[in-house]
């Protein structure tokens, strides 16, 4: 998951003309656009192809070329296919990571809440998170099997980033002032 704003509808990672902040990690669901990968079912079974979708809005003149005029994929399709198969094949990982932390019983329900002053605040609600105490409280066998997985560097890797959330918050704050309103969270 990425969350790229504090308020709906909002990223802060993006510029009025609709470029990415080149500062910033363009996640690579973000770099796979106008692609993706779409499951291939026959008679309502995956059938384990996949077909390669394109945005609408990409289907123009000019935009990139899969195959060169002797039917051979240009050297750049090459690299979108290379991203959308390594995309594909980690959208697997968490997914099953995340139903086996479910099944234990470890999330639980997180808001990311920033006061400033005694009102003003800012509040994202709705998200879930691992929770350290659950976690630690599982029966041996359970952590020895998240061990074997390789799960707890993937846990913690999701602990640390909640870290994130303060410089999300920074940069609305900057984003504010650029536009001249008042901060989140500012005094009135």
């Amino acid at each position: 998951m990425i969350v790229l704003g504090l308020a709906e509808g909002t990223n802060l990672f993006v510029d009025a003309p609709g470029d990415w902040d080149p500062q910033a990690y363009l996640p690579a669901y973000v770099r796979r656009y106008p692609f993706c990968l779409s499951k291939v079912y026959r008679d309502g079974v995956p059938s384990g192809e996949r077909l390669v979708c394109v945005a609408r809005a990409c289907l123009e003149p000019g935009r990139v070329a899969p195959f060169d005029g002797e039917g051979r994929p240009t050297p750049r399709w090459q690299a979108i296919e290379r991203l959308l198969a390594e995309y594909e094949a980690d959208l697997d990982r968490p997914a099953d990571m995340c139903a086996t932390l479910a099944r234990l019983g470890v999330f639980a329900p997180f808001t990311m809440e920033v006061r400033k002053g005694a009102r003003a605040r800012t509040r994202v609600a709705g998200m879930y998170r691992v929770d350290e105490a659950r976690l630690a409280a599982l029966a041996a066998a359970d952590l020895k099997s998240l061990a074997e997985r390789g799960t707890p560097s993937r846990v913690y890797a999701h602990l640390h980033s909640l870290a994130n959330f303060a410089r999300l918050y920074a940069r609305e704050q900057v984003a504010a002032r650029a536009r001249g309103a008042p901060a989140p969270g500012a005094r009135r």
